[in-house]
């Protein structure tokens, strides 16, 4: 089997001659640095001696078979060769083939790593052929699953449709955590009074929250938030960080903040006051 080909190292080789070379012509190190991304994109595209002359911006190009690309990436992951970006937008360019192969993919791949590469890649080509996939995950995936949050994000990204999916999980839901991240999804699609009942229950009841599920109200956008809003400003164990992000939603939402709190004592307002001094 032919051995993977390290683009970093060789971009680290050619960076290194590059600041021999070229050390006279800088006051210091910083300078140098500050010159590496033109110096990224000027080696991307200038034909290379390790590709037999080919740039690595364009070395992929030479695969038309999604799959191929996917098994080459599935061998970087294994292997810890890091991951050339030109594979990854060769796959993106294949369009409606890549979505097929990144579908099929997503469903039996064993190496999360590679699994979240593959949500991302399918996010870059703006598809909504996983979204029931998406919706299970995000509605069963247990706190802190990394691929039930990468799912729950590209769910908030995609067309309205999702919320016929999505809305009767968040009504089942029991868990906290699964409630959140569907609130989290569907606060970006406004219109049903269901996802507003759901929101505004969670804001008055998850009182340890505030701040996020404000964030979510104003997200959604709906007006009839503020009487709620205004009504946790002046709860006299409301913390300085919840006061103002209730603030900023009371405002988003055409409100007016008419309640001043003193946060002397309190510990966000003091360790940011603190920062601030």
């Amino acid at each position: 089997m032919k051995e993977l080909i390290n683009f970093d190292e060789q971009f680290g080789q050619y960076i290194e001659k590059w600041m021999a070379e070229n050390a006279d012509k800088y006051e210091n190190v910083d300078e140098m640095e500050a010159e590496v991304p033109e110096l990224y994109l000027k080696w991307m595209n200038e034909g290379a001696a390790f590709l037999d002359g080919a740039e690595p911006a364009h070395y992929f190009d030479r695969y038309d078979d999604p799959e191929e690309l996917l098994a080459l990436m599935r061998r970087y992951l294994a292997e810890n060769v890091p991951l050339p970006d030109p594979l990854l937008e060769r796959l993106t360019d294949l369009g409606a083939a890549a979505e097929r192969a990144l579908v099929a993919a997503l469903e039996q791949e064993q190496n999360p790593e590679a699994q979240m590469l593959e949500i991302g890649l399918l996010g870059e080509l703006e598809s909504e052929a996983p979204m029931a996939l998406y919706v299970e995950w995000a509605a069963t995936g247990e706190e802190g699953d990394d691929r039930a949050e990468a799912a729950a994000e590209a769910l908030g990204r995609m067309s309205e449709r999702v919320v016929a999916l999505a809305l009767p999980r968040l009504m089942q839901a029991k868990a906290p955590h699964i409630k959140a991240r569907l609130i989290d999804v569907l606060c970006n699609f406004p219109g049903d009074d269901r996802i507003f009942e759901q929101l505004l229950e969670l804001f008055c009841q998850r009182r340890d929250e505030r701040a996020l599920f404000a964030s979510y109200l104003c997200k959604y956008g709906d007006e009839r938030a503020l009487s709620a809003l205004k009504e946790a400003l002046v709860d006299p164990d409301i913390n300085y960080l919840d006061y103002i992000e209730i603030c900023n939603a009371i405002e988003a939402l055409g409100g007016q903040v008419e309640v001043q709190r003193d946060f002397t004592g309190d510990p966000y307002y003091e360790s940011l006051r603190t920062m601030n001094d």
